[in-house]
């Protein structure tokens, strides 16, 4: 009986992740190999339902700070861009723009080049500047 135990608590856990990954109870109990009268009555029970929820809390806070580690990868992608000297300084504004458009500091004037208006590589590089400035100041305040 003790064996049978186990076996029923590791099933249970199985489910309660594969429902937390958004499996349908269908899907649940053919990945799981349970009946799926089982899963809906497992659903039903207060405690298991906890686990579920706290199994798709800690998914999402795991897929939060892998966008956010992302995320900061992308940033210091673009900033050592706007430094890179090997990059066309037409490149170099595009990352600058970038930058500041996620940043929601958007859009910067323009200038007219050969009949449309673009942003002015100049003046987008110097916001950037700034902003970082600022970003920096509040990081060395902080710390």
């Amino acid at each position: 009986m003790g064996q049978r135990g186990t076996r029923n608590e590791a099933a249970r856990e199985a489910v309660a992740l594969a429902l937390a990954e958004g499996c349908t109870d269908v899907e649940a109990a053919a990945r799981c190999r349970v009946a799926r009268h089982s899963v809906q009555r497992w659903k039903q029970e207060p405690a298991f339902a906890a686990r579920v929820k706290e199994l798709r809390a800690t998914a999402t806070q795991r897929a939060l700070e892998q966008m956010q580690a992302g995320a900061a990868k992308a940033v210091a992608f673009l900033l050592d861009s706007l430094d890179n000297e090997n990059h066309s300084p037409e490149l170099r504004s595009q990352n600058a723009q970038r930058l500041l458009d996620r940043a929601g500091l958007g859009p910067t004037s323009t200038h007219k080049h050969e009949g449309s208006a673009t942003p002015d590589p100049a003046e987008v590089e110097q916001r950037a500047r700034r902003v970082l400035a600022v970003i920096d100041g509040k990081k060395r305040r902080a710390g």
